[in-house]
């Protein structure tokens, strides 16, 4: 049997996200740089409101999810993950985000630790980000997030926001739901940090996360420091950092994590004011995960807990 080292699974990841940023073209990239504020202008200031939404889930205990209502995203957005069985009664829910061109259910049902949480009667649901997985129209990589597409991809991310937002409130309007966390993962937390500062959630999981795009494309030499200064005008205000977050937080960091890096995860853990976790091995091969993911269970689980404790009654005088 052929062994794959974790330095081996490093490396390969580093070429496979070199092998994602090289089709970005030099000169688009500079263009878009020298072009950064006049991209900022033209997406405007984030726009993250989802409106009156309402959720709708469909039969069994593996759902699919969508959102209606005026502006809200056409089709299926997602699945709802409930254990044969299951209690009538309201149950907490966690809600995943994948990362960046994953969003797959066949690879999101495996990653996620959707068993151990059942056994803790809580249920999952997985949020498919625009242009990602079942989402995603055709092959090829998605168009978000691209230093060449600063105006798509600001939009795209309030879009992303958006839709999580609906889908937060949509959960917790539901009876069948007691509370409701996020975890998210790479990409997905970035997206899904935003949308937990601006929401009334129980807690957030930062998993080898991204705090910020003009850091990390900087850290790939897809720009240089005068750029990503630039990007700042498009992505600061459409950044976890542009929020505060008011709910418990892990944060999963990997040591040899070649892709976002252990910066990002730093900064996002000083962010949320977040317990961290480290692993080994790297970003597309954390070995150690399932271990971090009781830790961010048992933080979770404890949020949960801690919200559903009736209100302190005043003493009488």
């Amino acid at each position: 049997m052929l062994l794959t080292t974790p330095t081996a699974f490093f490396d390969r990841g580093v070429t496979m996200l070199a092998r994602a940023v090289s089709h970005f073209r030099r000169d688009a990239i500079d263009a878009a740089v020298r072009g950064a504020a006049a991209s900022a202008e033209q997406v405007g200031d984030p726009q993250h409101e989802p409106g009156a939404w309402t959720l709708s889930r469909s039969g069994g205990s593996v759902g699919e999810v969508s959102l209606a209502g005026v502006g809200a995203p056409a089709g299926v957005i997602g699945r709802w993950y409930r254990s044969p069985g299951a209690s009538a009664a309201p149950r907490p829910v966690v809600v995943v985000v994948h990362g960046y061109n994953a969003g797959d259910y066949a690879l999101e049902e495996r990653l996620w630790p959707r068993a151990a949480l059942a056994r803790k009667g809580v249920d999952v649901v997985l949020y498919v980000m625009p242009g990602h997985g079942v989402r995603k129209d055709g092959f090829g990589l998605p168009a978000w997030p691209n230093p060449e597409g600063l105006v798509t991809t600001g939009r795209t991310i309030d879009q992303a926001v958006r839709e999580l937002r609906g889908l937060l409130r949509g959960l917790a309007a539901d009876p069948r739901v007691s509370d409701v966390a996020v975890w998210g993962m790479s990409l997905g937390s970035y997206v899904g940090a935003i949308a937990a500062s601006q929401e009334n959630v129980a807690a957030f999981a930062g998993v080898t996360p991204l705090m910020s795009l003009p850091a990390f494309f900087r850290s790939h030499d897809v720009v240089d420091v005068a750029g990503a200064r630039a990007l700042e005008a498009v992505f600061a205000s459409r950044a976890p950092a542009a929020g505060r977050l008011g709910c418990p937080a892990v944060v999963v960091a990997a040591d040899g994590d070649g892709v976002t890096g252990i910066a990002q995860a730093r900064a996002m853990a000083r962010w949320a004011g977040a317990e961290t976790v480290s692993i080994p091995g790297s970003h597309l091969a954390p070995f150690g995960l399932s271990e971090a993911f009781n830790v961010v269970i048992a933080s979770t689980m404890a949020a949960f807990a801690a919200r559903a404790l009736p209100m302190a009654q005043p003493i009488a005088a």
